[in-house]
């Protein structure tokens, strides 16, 4: 006699790597500690985008959404604003980390900082895709 339940939960597929949202909210963090240190308004900004992207990343964009009860235009805003705002921040952040290291040729970092950017681009999108199966 089979007993198994023929309806599994729904689980989200994860769109982006662990380790690439990890690094990409330790960038953003780094910004906003220094956002916070120069005592610029735009702290406030990323520092909610750091906890938008943190819950997200615990309980998933579409139970985010739903938890905030967001309409279609809303959804998109939320999405986007979230999405570039972790992003820029995340360059940012390792811009900064960049200066603190006192680099007599900054040249070297070029590249890293390029691949590393596409390594953030992919994370912060992929945080944000929403799931259109459920």
């Amino acid at each position: 006699m089979n007993t198994r339940n023929k309806r599994s939960p729904k689980i989200e597929k994860k769109t982006y790597s662990w380790i690439a949202a990890v690094f990409t909210i330790l960038a953003a963090s780094n910004a906003w500690l220094y956002l916070f240190s120069q005592k610029s308004i735009l702290w406030v900004l990323v520092g909610a985008a750091i906890i938008n992207t943190c819950i997200c990343l615990t309980i998933g964009i579409n139970n985010l959404i739903q938890l905030l009860a967001l309409k279609s235009i809303g959804r998109t805003l939320f999405i986007r604003i979230n999405s570039i705002l972790i992003f820029i921040s995340a360059i940012y952040g390792l811009l900064e980390f960049v200066n603190k290291l006192n680099l007599t040729d900054v040249s070297h970092a070029f590249i890293p900082f390029i691949i590393f950017s596409l390594y953030f681009a992919g994370a912060s999108i992929g945080i944000y895709q929403i799931d259109r199966h459920i």
